[in-house]
């Protein structure tokens, strides 16, 4: 709301000179990094999904849980070291001047640069996805199939394929979501993007106007993918008409090559990131110093971090089980409406925060800058991942301990506390563990509502990687994938995503 009326708000001579000059690129670069990464993370993520479900391979056990690491590599994070790497005066530029391959050099500031980063970087969204679609199938279509004569690429693309395709679409609409909200890998590699576009409009041009209405417009794609996902979240079936699973013998023909690919992502995605990561640490002088420099900013990532994922998981109970109590369509609407959040850019909501700010000021109360401000901000933003794990754990959670806790003749807070609670634990442990992930990698959120003098390992990391001092980057950069490691180990562990 506030968007729309800073856009209507008067004339803007620097969003007539943007639509002019730069739309066009904008919207060429969007598409372009859109219609690739989405090439990639589907072919990547639902290839491995479905070896991963179906067969049995060579180090399977390790690299399901390996499969979901990259998650915690930040897109921007990625694009430094990669570009570091493979620049002029990188490492792999030294080796191939041995052998006159300088032409073999790739330029990763570009669009298809930014593509293969958030490949491989988003691509779990999709596998996880597709993994759950796959599991969700009954054994009895895919035996059918054999009967009948179907090859291994027939009982894929014909059975497999288009059964799971409403999961599937519901995380590649997730990737394009995540492409669009992207800022730090976009603005490193001096792309024009709507979210470059946008923050350059209010930061560097200092119009708000314009960057409202650019902000409307992105909104307005944004807006129909999230119209788009939820038709395809209405197929998706989360139960079974058979109690057995999926299952399939090992298949000893091809588990090598199976292994391989499966690996491929994961070296991409994280294992020679880390490599180049941990090289760039132990190559910079005064370690410890460093890490002590970087301690302060850690405190500060936790610190948010566990102050939005518990404000988010107890607002989401008290949502969710409000609405379990009263279930119409009219709560289900307000709930998703609650949750709304995750479908908008970073930019795009800080800056809505920050129009909404005027408001209060006016009122002599003062919010933006401070770090309250900045926790509403990480709530809207991703309250919706805990509104939707509590959701999916009362859809397991049977009618019948609604009505035995309603004839015991307990009152809503005791049902509240002793009955729901327990159940929901597990959901809310997971919720909790995904929003941390998330915060720690937040970074133009960050950017835009962060107090004076209040840094996160982030904003930390992009102001060193601006100024191109990528050695002293290299530290916060590893507590973020370290502090990123520990929730997304914690939580394969404790929902057995790897079994």
């Amino acid at each position: 709301m506030a968007l729309g009326v800073e856009s209507a708000s008067g004339d803007s001579e620097v969003f007539l000179f943007l639509v002019r000059n730069v739309l066009d690129d904008v919207l060429l670069n969007s598409l372009i990094i859109v219609i690739f990464t989405s090439v990639g993370v589907l072919v990547f993520g639902v290839s491995c999904a479905w070896v991963h479900v179906h067969y049995n391979f060579f180090g399977k056990g390790v690299l399901g849980f390996l499969l979901m690491m990259p998650v915690v590599f930040p897109a921007y994070i990625l694009a430094y070291l990669y570009t570091n790497f493979f620049d002029a005066a990188g490492g792999f530029s030294a080796w191939l001047e041995r052998i006159d391959g300088q032409f073999l050099l790739p330029d990763f500031r570009s669009v298809w640069g930014a593509s293969f980063i958030l490949t491989f970087c988003l691509y779990p969204y999709v596998y996880i996805f597709a993994r759950n679609g796959f599991l969700s199938g009954s054994r009895s279509q895919i035996e059918s199939g054999t009967m009948l004569g179907a090859s291994r690429f027939s009982r894929f693309f014909d059975i497999a394929l288009p059964a799971s395709r409403p999961f599937i679409i519901v995380g590649l609409m997730l990737v394009i979501m995540e492409i669009l909200a992207d800022y730090g890998t976009m603005d490193y590699f001096g792309l024009k993007v709507f979210s470059t576009v946008v923050y350059d409009a209010w930061a560097g041009y200092g119009d708000i106007t314009a960057a409202a209405r650019l902000s409307i417009l992105l909104l307005g794609f944004v807006l129909c993918l999230v119209w788009f996902e939820k038709q395809q979240r209405k197929k998706m079936r989360f139960y079974s008409l058979e109690v057995s699973k999926i299952t399939h013998s090992a298949t000893q023909r091809g588990s090598v090559l199976l292994s391989i690919w499966c690996f491929i992502p994961v070296m991409l995605g994280f294992i020679f990131p880390m490599f180049l990561l941990l090289r760039m640490v132990l190559s910079s002088d005064n370690i410890l110093d460093q890490i002590i420099a970087t301690l302060p900013y850690l405190y500060n990532t936790l610190a948010v971090c566990f102050i939005a994922a518990l404000l988010a998981i107890t607002l989401s109970f008290v949502l969710t089980t409000y609405k379990r109590k009263h279930d119409s369509a009219f709560h289900a609407f307000l709930l998703s409406i609650c949750g709304f959040g995750y479908a908008l850019p970073g930019v795009i909501l800080g800056l809505g925060l920050l129009l909404m700010s005027i408001i209060f000021s006016r009122m002599e109360i003062l919010v933006t800058g401070t770090f309250l401000f900045l926790i509403i901000g990480y709530l809207i933003r991703f309250l919706n991942i805990s509104i939707k794990g509590l959701d999916a754990g009362y859809e397991k959670i049977s009618p019948s301990i609604d009505d035995a806790g309603r004839l015991s003749g307990y009152g809503s807070f005791y049902d509240a506390w002793k009955i729901k609670l327990p159940l929901l634990f597990p959901a809310m442990i997971s919720a909790g563990l995904l929003i941390s992930v998330e915060v720690i990698k937040e970074l133009p959120l960050t950017l835009i509502l962060r107090p004076f003098d209040f840094d996160t390992l982030a904003i930390r990391t992009y102001n060193f990687a601006s100024d191109e001092r990528l050695s002293e980057a290299a530290f916060p950069a590893l507590f973020i994938v370290l502090a990123g490691c520990i929730p997304i180990t914690l939580l394969q562990r404790y929902t057995r995503l790897s079994s």
